[in-house]
């Protein structure tokens, strides 16, 4: 029977670059992706259960279906799809509260929501970014 393949990159990401990828392929870790890394595996014909995890989070499990003789192309990522526009509606945000705080410098509310806002992109950026993992087929 001839040998199937799933060929996996791993998108390159500043956020997390660090930190290895596990692919676990129907629930077994099979192979470690570093920052910008592609690696392939060798399976035999059949369906699996491909998903993507660091540390304790994970993305959705992913169906594939592999035939014989086949090589299925597989990216990974922990990229979220809207990061530059939430960067630009943060700074928009922050220009908008700086100018209403050197407008009335009394107005605690503003350095309350200039606070939120800091802390919903700095979580999102790290700590959450792991719940923006992807899978997608070729």
């Amino acid at each position: 029977m001839e040998n199937s393949k799933v060929h996996i990159t791993r998108q390159k990401a500043i956020i997390n670059g660090a930190r290895e990828f596990q692919i676990l392929i129907d629930d077994k870790s099979e192979l470690t992706l570093s920052n910008g890394d592609v690696k392939s595996k060798n399976l035999s014909p059949g369906t699996y259960k491909v998903q993507v995890k660091m540390g304790r989070k994970g993305s959705a499990i992913k169906d594939i279906e592999i035939k014989a003789g086949e090589t299925v192309h597989l990216n990974v990522s922990n990229a979220k799809e809207m990061y530059y526009t939430n960067i630009v509606i943060f700074c928009i945000l922050f220009g908008f509260a700086l100018v209403l705080a050197f407008g009335n410098l009394d107005d605690k509310y503003v350095f309350y929501v200039l606070g939120a806002i800091g802390v919903k992109v700095i979580l999102e950026q790290t700590v959450l970014i792991n719940k923006y993992f992807t899978i997608s087929q070729e």
